[in-house]
């Protein structure tokens, strides 16, 4: 049998079982996350048309949807602005590109009949047929003033070029507007309800079956208009007021929308606004802007609001949608069956609607909800939908599904790479190479071990044999460097200190000298961050060791066998966990000496850490030389002064401390004693230089015997 390693046997039968069970959980994660994804839609859907009925006042919703009676149009040619008067007497500015019409201001003018711009004097006539009246009015500031007619006359025009004002009735006629005078010209084919003029032609509107005619001035005689098919056609509703602008564009007040007619090209434009309805008041603006807001933040595809207006018939009024997509306020749309049920379960029940995704003629695949908008009396008047298409979900769950195969495959990775490791765990001779590890790591160097078989084993032992003769020849090169390293820092620190501490002239100024002396911080939670002038020191209580004693008990030379070598490990890993709690402590006291601002700023964050077993924490100003300390267990210092007796003192009792020049504080941590006869030679001190030497032989004995400091002490001092 050919030689076969081990692994390559497990990753032949292992690997495609991982497929296959990576596959399955792969198909199940996506069906579940799938569902997730649309319960998340029907929640969105439900909360924003919800949202959007609650907020929605019925009668402002009724209001936007209300169209405008326009009666008459005139053309301003001064302003180039196009004037709509409905019937209740409001002026409407209308919108030439739109058709929107938007109030102007109301001129209490009712039942005028046609309108017309007068350019010589800026003003708008109109007539009152049934009251024979002239009416001028001032679109600037709507001053209205009436003349009376001496023959009622139904449709007004100013031919600009011949400065003449005809009226129309069923008769053609010149009116005088200064004097009211109406002079019959001709007789008219029919009754003529408004009237327009253009190049010499008369263009009016009647009520026959014809709404449209041209009439040459001259002989009242009709005129063709090759148009006059096509408009019937295109505009299916009652023309009631027409005006004609330069550009020779007939513009015709039909009685549910505007429309163009190009005199010169004959081209009829229908695309106006349904109802002269504007969605630039501020009652639309009001609604539309915020549900525009909600439909982008969640990602829908159409918030909007709709009525109900005949049998499978809704027209939409509020439209979050915009560009191309978005529909206008009036829009009529007709549904099949299927589709009208949800509209009926609403107006029926009064309650939101969440359908499933299914096809739509107008909009294609969609997910839509639909929530009542009521009265006052609880009755349906609207509806607010919220609507998500399928490429959105398509697109979420597409993502989705690459996301679990991407888990899938990450696991599959990390089981070949499992079996990988129990391929390698199975074999023996890895075992022994473990071994060996473990007595290099321990600190066994020189280990050395015979492997043949397998190949890859045999060249991992040599190359092991190779690293265990290089450590143990490396590490005394570095034992014995760092040794002199350690001597060298210990003198540099010392002279350092002493080269602070040195007397010099008054008018100078002396910076503190500060140092914290402690054992080993693997031992002892003692230490400082600084941050600017202050200091935050930290005293563990003399009781605490970071490290398990019963670890800290064994011999320090090196393990000579297997039980030896596992409490070598433990000892290592207590000392890594001190060195841990210690850099984390340093950490976050270094984050709130950064955050300082006063000692009330502090301390509240400095209380919470007493649970590792700190003593006290002294916060030193080198600025001000003030102490402030929170202290847990007892915190006694001796406050060292020139030519002064010592001091005693404790910070659990005396949280705050003012240093003075020439002072030395000596903070010890825990329940130390301080004898009076060890400090008795500190009463009398002739010199601060004496103080200073006597504080030299001191911090100099325990760097040279760091055996004989068992507790850390903080020391401060103030030249």
């Amino acid at each position: 049998m050919p030689n076969v390693k081990l692994q390559t046997l497990i990753l032949l039968g292992v690997t495609p079982l991982l497929g296959v069970i990576s596959t399955v959980i792969a198909v199940s994660h996506y069906f579940d996350i799938r569902q997730l994804i649309m319960r998340g839609f029907d929640q969105k859907l439900f909360a924003v048309s919800t949202v959007t009925a609650s907020f929605i006042d019925p009668q402002v919703h009724a209001s936007i949807y209300r169209p405008i009676d326009i009666r008459n149009l005139v053309y301003h040619r001064r302003d180039r602005l196009l004037y709509g008067l409905d019937a209740s007497g409001y002026l409407y500015e209308i919108n030439l590109i739109t058709g929107e019409a938007l109030p102007v201001q109301f001129i209490n003018v009712y039942n005028l009949t046609d309108l017309t711009y007068h350019s010589n004097d800026g003003l708008i006539y109109g007539v009152n047929g049934a009251g024979q009246e002239l009416i001028t009015i001032d679109p600037s500031d709507g001053e209205v003033r009436s003349l009376p007619l001496s023959t009622a006359v139904s449709g007004i025009t100013y031919d600009e070029d011949a400065d003449i004002l005809y009226g129309s009735h069923r008769s053609l006629s010149t009116i005088d507007p200064t004097t009211g005078t109406v002079t019959p010209i001709s007789t008219l084919p029919t009754f003529v309800r408004s009237l327009s003029i253009d190049n010499g032609i008369l263009y009016g509107t009647t009520i026959q079956d014809q709404p449209l005619i041209a009439i040459d001035p001259a002989t009242a005689a009709p005129l063709p208009l090759p148009f006059i098919d096509e408009l019937m056609a295109k505009t299916q509703q009652p023309l009631l007021g027409i005006d004609i602008t330069p550009e020779r564009q007939l513009l015709i007040a039909g009685s549910q929308q505007l429309f163009h007619v190009n005199l010169a090209t004959q081209v009829i434009e229908t695309d106006f606004a349904s109802g002269y309805r504007s969605e630039a008041t501020p009652a639309y603006q009001g609604y539309v802007q915020p549900m525009q807001r909600i439909n982008n933040r969640l990602n829908l595809t159409y918030v909007y609001t709709q009525i109900v207006s005949g049998d499978r018939t809704i027209t939409y009024v509020l439209d979050a949608t915009e560009g191309d997509e978005h529909t206008p306020i009036g829009l009529v749309e007709n549904q099949t069956e299927e589709e009208f049920i949800g509209v009926e379960k609403v107006a029926s029940t009064g309650r939101v609607y969440l359908s499933g995704i299914k096809p739509w003629e107008e909009w294609g695949l969609l997910k839509v909800a639909y929530a009542p908008i009521l009265n006052e009396t609880g009755q349906v008047v609207a509806m607010a939908g919220a609507d998500v298409n399928i490429s959105i979900i398509t697109q979420k769950t597409r993502a989705a599904l690459l996301r679990v195969m991407s888990v899938g495959i990450v696991s599959l990775l990390v089981g070949i790479v499992a079996s990988v490791y129990i391929s390698r765990r199975l074999t023996q001779p890895i075992e022994s190479v473990k071994t060996m590890a473990l007595k290099i790591a321990a600190g066994h160097y020189g280990q050395q071990m015979v492997i043949s078989q397998p190949q890859e084993i045999a060249d991992l032992v040599q190359s092991f044999n190779h690293m265990s003769v290089a450590l143990q020849r490396n590490l005394a090169n570095l034992q014995h460097t760092n040794d002199s390293l350690e001597t060298v820092r210990r003198q540099q620190e010392l002279i350092e200190m002493l080269g602070q501490m040195q007397p010099e002239p008054l008018e100078h100024h002396h910076p503190p000298v500060i140092q914290l002396y402690t054992p080993d911080p693997s031992h002892h939670a003692a230490g400082w961050v600084s941050e600017g002038d202050r200091i935050l020191v930290w005293l563990p209580h003399p009781q605490t060791n970071l490290i398990d004693p019963k670890l800290d008990s064994l011999s320090t030379l090196l393990p000579r066998n297997d039980t030896e070598i596992v409490a070598y490990t433990q000892r290592q890993q207590s000392r890594l966990l001190a060195t841990r709690q210690y850099k984390e402590l340093e950490r976050i006291t270094s984050r709130l000496l950064q955050h300082y601002v006063d000692w009330s700023s502090i301390r509240p964050g400095l209380e919470p850490l007493f649970p590792l077993d700190i003593t006290s924490f002294i916060v030193y100003d080198a600025t001000t030389h003030s102490l402030r300390a929170i202290a847990r267990h007892s915190s006694p210092f001796i406050l060292l002064s020139l030519h002064q007796p010592y001091q005693v003192g404790n910070f659990l009792d005396s949280p705050e401390l003012q240093l003075e020049p020439h002072q030395v504080i000596v903070v010890i941590s825990g329940n130390t004693q301080i004898k009076q006869d060890s400090a008795a030679d500190l009463l009398d001190i002739p010199e601060l230089n004496t103080l200073l030497q006597m504080l030299q032989d001191v911090l100099t004995q325990a760097a040279e015997h760091r055996t004989r400091l068992t507790t850390p002490i903080f020391v401060a001092a103030v030249p």
